[in-house]
């Protein structure tokens, strides 16, 4: 089964052809069988992924549309450096027409490339952000559910060993929970550490996860204007947004993205 490898800020997804992804076993629903798609995403009896993503044409002049699962299986309305990832495959495979964009499950996406190896989509408005009272962070959902927590160590052990899956499922628990940020101020910039619902830990980056952070920094400080630096462990990221009242709108996520290599998976 050939697939393709791509990375956006060290967030890794294994990227499909539909023609790749008819051959795996499907649900009652169309969609990918978990089993299948967590394994694919096993980094030690698979190719090993944040997560996977099934990218279909466009008809005619439609842009393409992307499908997302994550690491174990289930699918996701949004990854945003998975959607970064997604544009540049596209680009690399010319799916684009005039115009560059995926369709999603949250709607369409637009799309910029400013440069080579370096991808901008837009992210959906956030219009609530609410105080988490028994943690004092923020929970926004920026294409998912995410609560952010400023901190003074962001190299505390405890943080992903223990406070972070806590929280993920605590907060939000009627509804699946949400992904953990940790952000500090660091030097004209914002350094990040993200758990994932999903993958069950960390990841290098999360674009969502940057997109919540810059927002959450924004909402609570009205001086702070756009674009916000951000730095999770694999790279630089920065995001763009347009106020409107107390939430965001035209927020675009930027960073780096890099088809990795391709190959073929015995199923």
């Amino acid at each position: 089964m050939p697939f393709e490898k791509y990375q956006g800020a060290g967030n890794d997804f294994v990227v499909l052809p539909p023609e790749s992804a008819s051959l795996l076993p499907h649900d009652s629903q169309g969609l990918i069988s978990h089993e299948a798609v967590a394994r694919l995403c096993d980094r030690h009896f698979g190719v090993g992924a944040d997560g996977l993503m099934v990218i279909y044409p466009g008809d005619g002049d439609r842009m393409p549309r992307m499908e997302f699962y994550n690491a174990d299986g289930y699918p996701a309305q949004m990854c945003g450096n998975g959607a970064r990832c997604a544009i540049l495959y596209a680009q690399d495979n010319r799916l684009f027409g005039e115009e560059i964009g995926l369709q999603t499950s949250l709607g369409v996406l637009r799309g910029r490339i400013p440069e080579e190896r370096r991808i901008a989509v837009q992210m959906p408005d956030v219009s609530e952000i609410r105080e988490e009272g028994s943690t004092g962070g923020l929970v926004l959902n920026t294409g998912v559910p995410h609560l952010t927590l400023e901190v003074a160590d962001l190299d505390d052990s405890a943080l992903m060993a223990t406070l972070a899956p806590a929280l993920r499922r605590d907060v939000e628990r009627g509804t699946g929970g949400v992904n953990v940020d940790f952000y500090t101020e660091d030097a004209g910039h914002y350094a990040v550490r993200t758990y994932e619902r999903g993958v069950e830990g960390e990841t290098l980056a999360c674009g969502t996860g940057a997109v919540a952070v810059a927002l959450s920094v924004a909402y609570r400080d009205e001086g702070v204007r756009s674009p916000v630096a951000l730095r999770p462990r694999g790279g630089m990221l920065a995001v763009y947004f347009r106020r409107a009242g107390r939430g965001f709108q035209d927020i675009w996520l930027e960073g780096p993205a890099q088809r990795v290599y391709n190959g073929y998976f015995f199923w």
